[in-house]
């Protein structure tokens, strides 16, 4: 559960490669497959998706003075947000079945591929459908970071949304700093996987980390707390921990990438609906432990996070759609613009108003993020 977008690793193929010919597929192949769907559809759409992220985040800023406990009172949402792609999977998996006359062994059998060591025949292929009693202890570490990384980034992530909320700092403007995440993915991947990096994304980290210094930088020294802090510590504070959560997020795409790289059998959709799954699980565990202690809150916030963590899930599902079906580097920068949605959400819902050097802020890691995409864009083009 987290309220950023997740790396397009993610994005990759929802249909499972062929038993005896496992391979990984690219967007660029899943559209040649199925091409793409009018920009009637998909464009709208993206329109859609971001005004959801916009309303999403709008929920996390609503309960994030309750920090930790935040996660918690989301779960019930982001559950019932993360089982409607799982049911709509599984009927996938059963249409399928009927149309290629063959037995995929449904969401069960796509865990078995994750955990599981498949038998071999006598001839080196798959046996369909079989697995050994041996369990992958490597991927169940893998699975253990993702999880773990996945919880401590969006908890400080939560804890950003509530520094801003003590500076009265607008999180649609906060939210910009994000626009550096695709730069920092491509550090880490160059660091790891020795990817190359272009020029172009060192100019937009350069934006990005002016405007979130700008917006850093911008609060007055006006006292908000009982501590003597003011409002520029709290909001460097935000700047700082969503930096920290930014950092974490690529971290966790990196990890993404180097299972995705060993664990070509397995279908990406299925294995990453059971992560958020089985985390929604433990917080829900986690929400009822603090029910009995006595939490308080009210029924107002706990339907905000509920709606909250439904609109995310099933938002994270339609950007993959919107990714395959449509062209994705204007997606994406359709998609981006929910960061303009939330400004005016928060100055509308809670009078946050951004000063001058807030707005410079803005434009600037709005603008970093428009730069990158269409660089990408020309040249995939």
């Amino acid at each position: 559960m987290a309220s950023v977008n997740e790396s397009p690793l993610i994005k990759l193929a929802s249909v499972r490669p062929d038993e005896t010919a496992p391979e990984e597929r690219s967007l660029t192949t899943l559209k040649d497959e199925k091409g793409e769907v009018s920009p009637k559809i998909w464009v709208p759409l993206s329109l859609v998706v971001a005004v959801l992220y916009a309303v999403a985040n709008i929920s996390v800023s609503y309960i994030a003075q309750y920090r930790q406990k935040a996660i918690a009172l989301q779960a019930v949402g982001s559950l019932i947000g993360n089982l409607i792609p799982l049911i709509a999977i599984s009927i996938y998996s059963k249409k399928r079945e009927k149309d290629q006359h063959q037995q995929t062994g449904g969401y069960l059998k796509w865990l078995y591929d994750v955990f599981l060591f498949r038998k071999i025949d006598g001839d080196g292929n798959y046996v369909p459908n079989q697995w050994t009693t041996q369990i992958q202890w490597k991927r169940v570490v893998v699975s253990a970071c993702l999880l773990l990384f996945g919880f401590i980034s969006y908890l400080i992530f939560i804890l950003s949304y509530s520094f801003a909320g003590i500076a009265h700092l607008n999180t649609g403007v906060l939210m910009s700093i994000y626009s550096v995440k695709p730069v920092v993915s491509s550090i880490i991947f160059f660091l790891v996987f020795k990817q190359a990096l272009k020029s172009y994304e060192f100019i937009a980290m350069v934006f990005c980390i002016a405007g979130a210094l700008i917006i850093g930088l911008s609060s007055d020294d006006q006292i908000v707390d009982r501590t003597g802090e003011t409002a520029k510590t709290y909001c460097i504070l935000a700047c700082s921990t969503l930096c920290i959560s930014l950092v974490l997020t690529c971290v966790r795409a990196a990890i993404l990438k180097y299972f995705f790289g060993t664990a070509k059998e397995v279908n990406i959709s299925a294995f990453f609906n059971f992560i958020g799954v089985f985390s929604d699980i433990v917080f829900l565990i986690y929400f009822i432990i603090l029910e009995v202690e006595g939490f308080d809150f009210t029924l107002h916030e706990y339907i905000a996070a509920t709606a909250g963590g439904i609109i995310f899930s099933v938002s994270r599902y339609l950007i993959a759609y919107v990714n395959v079906r449509g062209k994705a580097g204007v997606a994406d920068a359709l998609i981006e613009t929910s960061v303009i949605y939330q400004t005016v959400l928060e100055i509308a819902l809670f009078s946050r108003f951004p000063n001058t050097f807030q707005y410079i802020g803005l434009i600037l890691g709005f603008g970093a993020t428009l730069f990158l995409i269409f660089c990408n864009h020309v040249k995939m083009s």
